[in-house]
Protein backbone atom coordinates (compact mmCIF):
# COMPACT_ATOMS: atom_id res chain seq x y z
CA UNK A 1 0.00 0.00 0.00
CA UNK A 2 0.92 3.35 -0.37
CA UNK A 3 0.56 6.14 1.72
CA UNK A 4 1.03 10.08 1.08
CA UNK A 5 0.75 12.22 3.72
CA UNK A 6 1.72 15.17 5.64
CA UNK A 7 0.99 14.33 9.34
CA UNK A 8 4.13 13.06 9.81
CA UNK A 9 2.91 11.51 13.43
CA UNK A 10 -0.37 9.52 11.42
CA UNK A 11 2.47 8.07 9.13
CA UNK A 12 4.44 7.25 12.00
CA UNK A 13 1.43 5.83 13.75
CA UNK A 14 0.03 4.09 10.67
CA UNK A 15 3.45 2.18 9.25
CA UNK A 16 6.23 0.16 10.18
CA UNK A 17 8.27 1.20 7.11
CA UNK A 18 9.18 4.67 5.21
CA UNK A 19 10.15 5.47 1.82
CA UNK A 20 11.86 8.57 0.70
CA UNK A 21 11.23 9.63 -2.73
CA UNK A 22 13.13 12.04 -4.69
CA UNK A 23 12.46 12.82 -8.36
CA UNK A 24 10.48 9.33 -8.50
CA UNK A 25 13.10 7.35 -7.11
CA UNK A 26 13.47 6.07 -4.30
CA UNK A 27 15.83 7.68 -1.94
CA UNK A 28 16.26 5.82 1.31
CA UNK A 29 13.94 3.95 3.35
CA UNK A 30 13.69 3.38 7.43
CA UNK A 31 11.85 1.74 9.81
CA UNK A 32 8.91 4.02 11.57
CA UNK A 33 10.11 3.05 14.73
CA UNK A 34 13.48 4.28 14.14
CA UNK A 35 12.10 7.51 12.89
CA UNK A 36 10.02 7.80 16.01
CA UNK A 37 12.58 7.14 18.49
CA UNK A 38 15.25 8.97 16.66
CA UNK A 39 13.60 12.30 15.05
CA UNK A 40 16.74 13.78 13.83
CA UNK A 41 16.81 11.08 10.81
CA UNK A 42 13.39 12.94 10.07
CA UNK A 43 15.79 16.58 10.45
CA UNK A 44 17.84 14.50 7.69
CA UNK A 45 15.15 13.26 5.51
CA UNK A 46 12.94 16.64 5.53
CA UNK A 47 14.55 18.80 7.05
CA UNK A 48 11.66 19.49 9.78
Amino acid sequence: MLLVEQNLDLVLALTTRCLFIENGRIADAAASARLRDERRLLERYLSV
